[in-house]
């Protein structure tokens, strides 16, 4: 075969070839194109500097240096190892001011913003104080030290490292609540529990676990499903002279609440009494009580 018909032949088997799909490519094929998400921009709220009182609004008092403001990134430099407690309650910023008088006292201004009213409250039952002041919702000083307020979404707080008159501090309190948005109700739930047989200790309001278990261990794997969705009420009494706990729980969906009563009676949970679902609710008595006392409490904040 001359050289020209091996040429020829070498060709046509090179067709033949790639027609029948019998020659192998050294790469695959590209993959299919996926979209990339744009990165989510940081949230940006609107300055709280408003709501602070005015330079020498007070008289003798003046604003120190300028309004210092913490978000979800950077609280952790405000609160050192606390940030988590406030992140379970809709944390969105909290903003900082000092004030200080011609004595050389201090006075400090923080503003908390949260996602609503009732995460605010949630902030707020955290360092309330026992004595009521008439600012905001559900005021709390301690005279002369701290005052403590929540109204709308907003929580207040005032701290003195000495003490001052009282009467100052009240005029910062009134300055703030003066120019604040009006309004704001407690959490439904808090609705629901009976106020005889309470204890001092009182109620505490969350969404997850973090918040209460330092109160009532509920195992820390979250087995009963709880989110920033949930409201949850942890109270106190005292039955028969003994000191029981009662949990509340309202969930998004019956189903949800039918899911954290079966997570609740397999945890094996210390001290668990009665426990029960309706609806969205669910509810469970912990304590050393005898049971027919904790099926009654448990009944009526069922109802």
């Amino acid at each position: 075969m001359n050289s020209a018909l091996k040429i020829l032949f070498f060709f046509s088997l090179v067709i033949l070839f790639l027609a029948t799909g019998c020659v192998p490519t050294s790469t695959p094929p590209p993959p299919t194109p996926t979209t990339i998400p744009e990165p989510t921009q940081a949230a940006q709220f609107t300055p709280l500097d408003g709501f602070f009182p005015a330079a020498s609004a007070i008289p003798g008092w003046e604003a120190q240096d300028s309004l210092h403001t913490f978000t979800r990134d950077n609280l952790y430099d405000f609160v050192d190892g606390q940030s988590d407690s406030f992140f379970v309650y809709g944390f969105e910023q909290v903003s900082v001011q000092r004030y200080t008088n011609p004595q050389g006292q201090i006075l400090n201004v923080e503003l908390w913003q949260a996602a609503n009213p009732a995460d605010a409250f949630g902030i707020f039952q955290l360092n309330r104080s026992a004595q009521a002041a008439p600012f905001g919702n559900q005021g709390t000083t301690a005279p002369g030290r701290r005052i403590t307020f929540w109204q709308n979404r907003y929580y207040v707080h005032l701290n003195a490292p000495q003490s001052l008159p009282p009467a100052e501090l009240e005029a910062f309190a009134q300055a703030v609540t003066a120019r604040l948005p009006t309004g704001g109700q407690p959490p439904a739930i808090l609705q629901r529990f009976p106020k005889e047989n309470l204890s001092g200790e009182g109620t505490r309001f969350f969404h997850e676990e973090l918040s209460i278990q330092d109160d009532l261990y509920l195992g820390g794997e979250n087995a009963l499903g709880l989110s920033p969705s949930t409201d949850g009420v942890l109270a106190h009494y005292t039955l028969n002279g003994k000191n029981v706990r009662l949990l509340l729980v309202a969930y998004p969906s019956a189903e949800q609440a039918a899911t954290g009563l079966k997570a609740l009676k397999a945890a094996g949970l210390d001290g668990l009494l009665v426990s029960a679902a309706k609806n969205t609710l669910l509810g469970a008595v912990f304590g050393e009580v005898d049971p027919e006392a904790a099926q009654k409490l448990l009944d009526e904040a069922m109802q």
